[in-house]
């Protein structure tokens, strides 16, 4: 089981992948041994950062302890880059594929639930199935967890690129209509992801 941490972030004007402070933040995460890191802004929304950083590393986060004294505060440094509070979720997979952060863009859909838990999966593991017969497809993973007393569903799906993904929705309306009942809110983007080793 791995866990894997999707951080949001709402830019500040003047911050970017580039900036300097965004940078120290990468750098102190990889000396406090978050080695494998994965970051990029969605191509929908360009003012926003999306992290992944798997912890699969021998440790889970609650064993992260963070060497303040060296690295500095590291929740202010992200408050400096952030206009909001980051948004963060860690998601149980089985595994964390590298094709889900190596495909030229990785699909992020977060939705809230509503109603049936269990058949909602079964929807998604349909549709899941569906998503690994695509030639476009590198990988996808789904986990459901619980934010704030609701189900929450994270899915991660690895594209040849944005146009595939709408080109296989199209075609497979089908099975995202079985999904849409279970749905409260959903908010998808597509980030080309970079990596940090």
């Amino acid at each position: 089981m791995v866990t894997v941490e999707l951080l949001i972030v709402d830019l500040r004007d003047g911050v970017d992948l580039q900036s300097p402070a965004y940078n120290r933040l990468r750098e102190a995460a990889a000396k406090a041994g978050l080695t494998r890191q994965y970051y990029g802004s969605p191509i929908e929304d360009t003012k926003k950062l999306y992290w992944v950083l798997p912890f699969d590393q021998g440790f889970e986060p609650k064993d992260l302890v963070w060497p303040e004294q060296e690295y500095g505060n590291f929740f202010k440094e992200v408050q400096n880059i952030a206009t909001a509070e980051p948004i963060s979720y860690f998601v149980p997979f089985d595994g964390f594929p590298e094709e889900l952060a190596a495909a030229p863009v990785t699909e992020f859909a977060v939705c809230t639930l509503k109603g049936d838990v269990e058949a909602y999966k079964k929807a998604q593991e349909a549709a899941i199935e569906e998503l690994h017969k695509a030639p476009a497809v590198h990988e996808a993973r789904y986990s459901v967890i619980e934010v704030g007393g609701k189900h929450v569903s994270v899915i991660f799906v690895g594209w040849d690129s944005m146009e595939a993904h709408q080109v296989w929705g199209t075609d497979n309306s089908g099975k995202l209509q079985a999904i849409a009942p279970f749905l409260e809110s959903a908010t998808l983007v597509h980030v080309p992801l970079k990596m940090q080793v």
